[in-house]
Order: C-alpha cells, then sequence, then structure tokens
C-alpha cells in the first residue's frame, strides 16, 4: 500500500501534473511489487477522481486505487500546510499582466 496526497487542480485551476506523473511512479512501483493486495491511497476525493477518470483505461486490474479520507483535524492540517506551500511557490513566480 502505497499513500498519496494531493488537491486536485493547481492554484491556476490546471491538472496538476507533477503530482499525476509521481502518481503514476507510485503505480509503477506497485506494479512489480509481490502481494496479495495493491493499493494507492489516496486521501483526497477530488484528486482521487481525476485520477479514477484518468487512469480508467490503464490501471492493472491488480491495483486499485482507495479513497480514504482524513480527520477533519488531519484535513485542517494538510489545508494549512498546503496553503502556505502553495503562497510560498507563488511568490516565487514572475507576475503576470492583471494578476497584480
Amino acid at each position: 500500500m502505497r499513500g498519496k496526497e494531493s488537491s486536485g487542480a493547481t492554484s491556476d485551476g490546471k491538472n496538476p501534473s507533477g503530482k499525476i506523473a509521481s502518481a503514476y511512479q507510485e503505480l509503477y512501483f506497485l506494479a512489480g511489487v509481490d502481494a496479495d493486495q495493491r493499493l494507492l491511497v489516496l486521501t483526497d476525493d477530488k484528486f482521487y477522481q481525476l485520477l479514477s477518470k484518468n487512469m480508467r483505461e490503464k490501471l492493472s486490474r491488480d491495483i486499485k486505487l482507495l479513497y480514504c479520507p482524513l480527520s477533519d483535524e488531519l484535513a485542517r492540517l494538510v489545508e494549512t500546510i498546503r496553503a502556505e506551500a502553495t503562497d510560498e511557490i507563488d511568490r516565487g513566480k514572475p507576475s503576470r499582466p492583471g494578476k497584480d
């Protein structure tokens, strides 16, 4: 079992291509594991829906995506950390016309 947490779309509203690529890497890793069950556990419903849709035809029958919601307390903590990380990344981006 491998866990993944992501928030769906980026702050610009685009698909999180890096996070999707990371999930593909996790699935590739799981494909090589000798186990009775292979699960990629996702803790964000939006990302789970996105991956489920994108991987519907590509996912091995031996690997399953599983949505496991976080407790309210953990979800708030993750959201706080995600917001701070997004702000930090956005501060490093050059300003675009109309964004300021």
